[in-house]
């Protein structure tokens, strides 16, 4: 492979030359990208969606949230941050119920998160977080500690820290 610089003979543009091909074009009135050269690289070979929006849409978070299990004001944990999350519901220890803002269009949807610590062990004690049941409007997790010795029930904790990421 070889790289290289061209300009033109008045000095106001110039290419990066990828194998002898202007790859990038660089002018005073903006940047230019020359095609992908390898033809193997297709849209049908990176999506199965109709369209790039599509495509882009299926690849973002539909809902995600950061908040604290240790919380209750009104019946529902302290939401550090989220997007599309309007509450979380608070429906004992460990137990919690993600509401949406706006509704998922069907069940078939992924969760993906994680929890961390606990009022009783710190804020390295180790849990584990399950989905106990999923609907359009929401899910609710289960917080709790596998690590007690001669229990092999989770146990279940408030976690300090629960984050989840919603894809569909």
């Amino acid at each position: 492979m070889s790289i290289g610089l061209k300009s033109d003979s008045s000095g106001t543009s110039g290419s990066i030359v990828i194998n002898g091909s202007d790859a990038v074009l660089v002018t005073t009135t903006g940047i230019t990208t020359a095609s992908i050269q390898d033809s193997s690289i297709t849209f049908s070979k990176l999506s199965t969606s109709a369209t790039e929006a599509d495509n882009a849409a299926s690849r973002v978070a539909k809902a995600w949230v950061n908040f604290d299990g240790t919380t209750n004001t009104a019946g529902n944990c302290t939401i550090r941050a989220d997007f599309n999350v309007s509450t979380v519901a608070d429906n004992g220890t460990g137990n919690y119920t993600v509401n949406f803002t706006t509704n998922m269009t069907s069940v078939n949807y992924v969760v993906s998160g994680l929890a961390r610590g606990g009022t009783t062990g710190g804020d390295d004690a180790g849990n584990t977080l399950s989905m106990r049941s999923i609907s359009t409007s929401g899910f609710s997790l289960f917080t709790g500690s596998p690590h007690i010795v001669g229990n092999f029930a989770p146990v279940a904790i408030d976690a300090t820290l629960v984050s989840a990421a919603v894809f569909a």
